[in-house]
């Protein structure tokens, strides 16, 4: 498809580091990975494949920004982000979008009203501070999960 002129670009999803690296390091390779859909959130940061995208010129997107049902909203009801959502006059939701767009992380957030919808975009217009943002990002190494797929980097 890239030598028709089809392609000029590759987008993977749930790609981490090694499968990244595999990808880049492949003789002959022409196209150039553009974005990596993966899941990144507060309790999932994914900080060793920020800086490895952020050194190849690989965008983000994240998926999970919110957490799953699976956990039964438990993100969205964490202390930090209901106090920095309190502190800020925002919801615990917008906080967890903008935590991942501050970071140059681009988010794919579903909606299931008119209400939410206009909540998503109003993330653009207003910053979390640094100290909400390193409230957000200090989650002990034990309490780091991630939610819907194994790790990537131990995959075949």
């Amino acid at each position: 498809a890239h030598y028709r002129g089809l392609v000029r670009s590759l987008g993977v999803s749930n790609f981490g580091v090694r499968h990244l690296g595999e990808l880049l390091q492949e003789p002959g390779r022409r196209l150039h990975v553009a974005v990596d859909q993966v899941e990144i959130h507060p309790w999932w940061p994914q900080v060793q494949l920020r800086s490895f995208c952020a050194q190849h010129e690989i965008a983000l997107t994240a998926y999970g920004s919110l957490g799953s049902s699976l956990l039964g909203g438990a993100m969205l009801r964490a202390d930090s982000v209901v106090q920095v959502a309190a502190a800020r006059g925002r919801t615990p939701a917008q906080v967890l979008l903008r935590w991942a767009m501050q970071q140059g992380i681009a988010v794919i957030p579903s909606s299931t009203s008119e209400e939410h919808l206009r909540e998503n975009l109003d993330i653009s217009i207003w910053e979390l501070g640094s100290a909400d943002m390193k409230l957000l990002s200090d989650v002990a190494p034990q309490d780091r999960l991630r939610v819907f797929l194994p790790d990537p980097d131990n995959a075949p």
